[in-house]
């Protein structure tokens, strides 16, 4: 009997909390309505600067089997190219490696593949902003240059920096 009762307000004080957690998601999903934002706009804080990363170049003349070991021991699916000045040139994806023959990836330079036609971020945009540029042209990762100097790498952006972000924001406005 004494074991029955004691089931009994386990089970009332399991769905009193089940009640209380259902009546805080509910809360919480009224006040993201309320403010009728979406998700991105968390990102609107939160300026490049602030997320981007330092990741290693390629120069030209290095070939596709040496940029890819730097990218597989790195973990980075692109790489900018700077040219002989150390200006941005160029970025160099994974996949644009994979189209080459394994065999032939010693032999080819990477000013041969890489992409000339750039699209960059700058430091003081917002996250929101460069997610937007992302969504638009199809990019996974994003140069970061200086405004004076579009050829003056200063950091890269990856579809991971954003995810990261974006959970930081979350996190900070949800305590």
């Amino acid at each position: 009997m004494q074991t029955n009762t004691y089931s009994l307000l386990f089970l009332s004080l399991s769905s009193l909390i089940l009640l209380v957690q259902i009546g805080l998601l509910f809360l919480q999903f009224r006040k993201q309505q309320q403010s009728h934002s979406s998700p991105l706009h968390l990102l609107s804080g939160v300026r490049v600067s602030q997320v981007m990363n330092e990741i290693p170049a390629a120069s030209p003349h290095d070939t596709l089997e040496s940029v890819q070991e730097i990218m597989l021991a790195r973990e980075v699916f692109a790489v900018p190219v700077l040219d002989d000045d150390g200006e941005l040139a160029g970025i160099v994806s994974m996949s644009d490696i994979a189209k080459i023959d394994r065999s032939e990836r010693g032999e080819v330079q990477i000013g041969a593949i890489c992409s000339r036609n750039l699209k960059c971020a700058f430091p003081d945009q917002t996250m929101h902003e460069v997610v937007e540029h992302m969504r638009e042209f199809h990019l996974a990762n994003l140069p970061v240059v200086s405004r004076r100097n579009e050829k003056r790498l200063l950091g890269m952006i990856t579809k991971g920096d954003i995810m990261l972000a974006y959970r930081k924001m979350t996190l900070e406005l949800s305590l």
